[in-house]
């Protein structure tokens, strides 16, 4: 990146391709959105691709709303979005949860004549349903002639969101032909988050068989519905999963199985597992004040030092 920087500073001459080089680079170098808005603001001349980068920029580092002010400013430079233009901004106003600029793009897009492909329709269904325009986002699903990942687990989390209704999203998922990781892990969360904690580990089961490996969220998620079950042979085939999988056990894992032994009445390996936690937080004490409260039910010479605590 120092020698790209030098380079660019002695040229004489830059063009559009030097230019948006510099961006990219500028945003891939740790995520550095400054610098690429500092090299954008002094580009004389921006091209769709030069818009397009910087409005990918800002949506991909958080920066939303300066993605929309962007795109705004394109338009009133006389540049018209492609399709990646229109699927960034969508994206932005998903993640904003905003309804009316999002239906702004959805006019736009009939404005500028674009094909309803499976990329735009599944940013507007992403948008609709984090905005929570629920009736927009299942018409819409329903039209699409074709249909991703990306869709379908928007109307799969929409349908958890709406009023925890899992059976929605229980309905969507088994119709889903092409199922992710992300989309095994928001089931099993949907599962576990309605109480549903059994379905919960038969989904990870099914998933495994299916050849999708897990990652640390889907093992979290499924460490707690066997606390939740208090189910101990399930808790421990995690752990040894975790060890299979070759997971560092940090605090969100750590804090997890901390919880599932104290619930399964494993107190001791609680114990040994907290204090072995480089790192903990709520979750990791929450379990250990279990931990603690169940041993000084278990041991009575310990309910004098409990009931001081």
């Amino acid at each position: 990146m120092d020698a790209a920087n030098k380079l660019f500073d002695e040229m004489p001459g830059r063009n559009a391709v030097s230019w948006n080089a510099m961006i990219i680079a500028g945003y891939a170098r740790s995520g550095d959105g400054e610098s690429s808005a500092s090299l954008f603001r002094h580009m004389t001349d921006k091209n769709l691709i030069s818009w397009t980068i910087m409005i990918c920029c800002y949506s991909q580092n958080g920066l939303f709303r300066e993605a929309l002010e962007t795109f705004d400013a394109m338009r009133d430079a006389g540049v018209s979005p492609d399709k990646i233009t229109m699927c960034s901004v969508i994206s932005a106003c998903a993640h904003l949860g905003a309804l009316e600029p999002g239906r702004r793009m959805r006019r736009l897009i009939a404005l500028y004549d674009f094909s309803m492909d499976v990329y735009i329709g599944s940013a507007l269904v992403d948008m609709y349903a984090k905005a929570g325009d629920m009736d927009a986002a299942n018409k819409l699903f329903d039209e699409m002639p074709g249909r991703n990942a990306v869709s379908w687990n928007a109307m799969i989390i929409a349908g958890y969101a709406r009023s925890g209704d899992g059976e929605s999203s229980a309905s969507l998922f088994r119709h889903m032909t092409d199922k992710n990781l992300i989309s095994w892990t928001i089931m099993i969360c949907c599962y576990s988050q309605n109480g549903l904690f059994r379905e919960a580990l038969e989904t990870f089961d099914a998933m495994r068989d299916a050849g999708v490996s897990p990652d640390k969220i889907t093992m979290c998620s499924v460490i707690s519905a066997c606390a939740h079950l208090g189910a101990l042979e399930p808790g421990k085939r995690m752990r040894r999963l975790i060890a299979l999988y070759d997971f560092f056990i940090d605090v969100y894992i750590g804090s997890a199985l901390v919880d599932m032994y104290a619930k399964c009445g494993c107190i001791e390996r609680s114990l040994v597992l907290f204090f072995k936690l480089k790192e903990k937080n709520l979750f990791s004490y929450a379990g250990i004040r279990l931990s603690t409260n169940l041993q000084c039910t278990a041991d009575p010479r310990m309910r004098s030092t409990c009931s001081r605590r």
